[in-house]
């Protein structure tokens, strides 16, 4: 089976527009597949391939390389979990089913997975499939994904309490947007699906569903020729946008209607509303961004960085932080910015160690908690493992508080803070670097940060009943929670820990 599936494809202005997705199939066979992904960057813009054919033999085991975790900021893999034949595409956490969904591709399992954040990485429930993308609501009970079999785009919503799904929508003779084709508001009210739709010439389209029925509560069209590339809603609903060849929409969900349309200087990945719907920012070649005026997104600003690309952008919740992430032509070195809006000029800029080797290493996705306190950034990686795959900082220094190596891509991040300030970060890919033809894939949950560590009883405040248990504990006890500073043994330094901690956890 050869199947050769363009991705991701940048034009600009006046450049003829190709249609997102297009798979070639030779012949079906059972027989298992490698992957390769390619980015691919001319005068013209920039795209991302994938090419699959029949599986060939490893050379080594492709986990050899052991994921490591450094920074100043407590961090704990909860779990890991490795498929030797499947790649995971992305995942989303929902803090209050303490879960997160997955999916995954290429060979079986194929399917999707809700996984508990904190336990041995064992599926809750599975769903079989094709090749899904999945989406959740990190404030509700609201899990949903798309499937594609190379033909349709099957639309599915679930609670956490069972795999079979509430309800499924299937969109016909169309294919999954390029970068992010579902997104689920954080309240659960709104799920989102940008499709190309693939009659005559095609074009973007996006639908949209309560969280209770199948029937779309609206469906918005892109003009002739478009094909969906991204979208990004706000934690409300309210308001989606999305990128469709060189259309830029906006959509009123509550209102049902059309809020604002335009054309950008080229079509391209980057796209995200801020969480009132004030503000917007896309770009390529430059960050744009630019503000509701009460009749348009007028331009607020425009940054250019010399000798970087724009690749990812996305903005807080409360509209107060903006990040963005930037890579050269060469794909041997990523930057990352954040601004504190409306400004125009960034908080701080941190620079990635300029790579090595002949593989492409990109930010491939990026996600912010809610306040922006906390920045996740998954790249490919280099040929030598220059750099770690994820990177998180924190909202006031550009200093990675917590990175984590891998050994191969990283394809998708999420990140969420719980009520007590437990911070969990998810990332998925695959095995080995995604210029490599291989399969296999790789999904981590982590505990970030604890919001109360000294609670060792989970009773929400730290007393006396804490000293006692880590008394009751003393001496060697690894990955107990009695064990507050992670050292292996509970002593004085734990006692000591509980004292400062005394009192109701924030």
């Amino acid at each position: 089976m050869l199947r050769i599936r363009y991705l991701n494809e940048v034009h600009l202005g006046g450049a003829m527009v190709a249609l997102v997705s297009l798979s070639v199939l030779a012949e079906r066979s059972v027989r298992a597949e490698d992957v390769a992904t390619v980015v691919r960057h001319d005068a013209d813009g920039v795209r991302v391939i994938e090419r699959t054919g029949p599986a060939r033999p490893r050379s080594a085991d492709p986990r050899s390389a052991i994921p490591a975790w450094t920074g100043p900021r407590d961090g704990e893999i909860l779990w890991h979990n490795y498929l030797e034949e499947a790649i995971y595409t992305t995942a989303g956490i929902s803090i209050p089913q303490s879960s997160l969904i997955t999916g995954t591709w290429l060979n079986p399992p194929m399917e999707a997975q809700l996984i508990a954040l904190e336990g041995d990485g064992t599926p809750t429930w599975t769903m079989p499939g094709t090749q899904f993308e999945v989406a959740a609501s990190r404030d509700a009970d609201v899990f949903a994904a798309i499937d594609y079999d190379d033909l349709n785009v099957t639309v599915y919503k679930w609670h956490a309490a069972s795999g079979t799904p509430d309800w499924s929508y299937v969109i016909g003779h169309s294919a999954p947007a390029s970068h992010r084709a579902v997104a689920v508001s954080a309240d659960g009210t709104i799920i989102a699906v940008l499709v190309t739709a693939e009659d005559g010439r095609g074009l973007g389209r996006l639908y949209y569903f309560g969280p209770d029925s199948s029937t779309p509560l609206g469906i918005i069209d892109a003009g002739p020729g478009t094909f969906g590339r991204n979208l990004s809603i706000t934690p409300d609903g309210r308001y989606v946008a999305f990128i469709a060849g060189l259309e830029i929409s906006i959509v009123d969900c509550d209102a049902g209607t059309l809020r604002y349309r335009f054309d950008s200087d080229a079509s391209s990945d980057p796209i995200t509303i801020s969480g009132d719907g004030q503000y917007l920012a896309y770009g390529w070649l430059k960050l744009y961004v630019r503000q509701w005026d009460g009749s348009a997104y007028s331009p607020l600003f425009a940054r250019t960085v010399p000798g970087y690309y724009l690749r990812q952008c996305t903005i807080s919740a409360d509209a107060g932080t903006l990040v963005s992430a930037w890579y050269i032509s060469g794909f041997r070195q990523n930057r990352v910015e954040l601004h504190e809006l409306p400004s125009s000029q960034p908080l701080w800029t941190y620079d990635y160690v300029y790579g090595a080797g002949d593989y492409q290493d990109i930010v491939y996705d990026m996600a912010l908690t809610a306040d922006g306190g906390y920045v996740a950034a998954a790249s490919l990686g280099d040929q030598v493992n220059t750099n770690p795959e994820v990177h998180v900082f924190e909202h006031d220094g550009p200093t990675p508080v917590f990175t984590l190596d891998t050994p191969g891509s990283m394809f998708d991040v999420d990140i969420a803070e719980a009520p007590d300030g437990t911070v969990y970060l998810s990332a998925c890919g695959k095995t080995v670097h995604a210029n490599e033809q291989g399969r296999g894939g790789d999904i981590y949950s982590i505990l970030l940060v604890s919001g109360c560590p000294a609670d060792v009883n989970a009773d929400s405040v730290v007393d006396i009943d804490d000293l006692f248990q880590v008394l009751g504990m003393w001496g060697p006890c690894e990955d107990c929670p009695e064990d507050i500073n992670n050292d292996g043994v509970v002593d004085i330094d734990d006692i000591f820990a509980v004292l400062a901690d005394w009192g109701p956890c924030p």
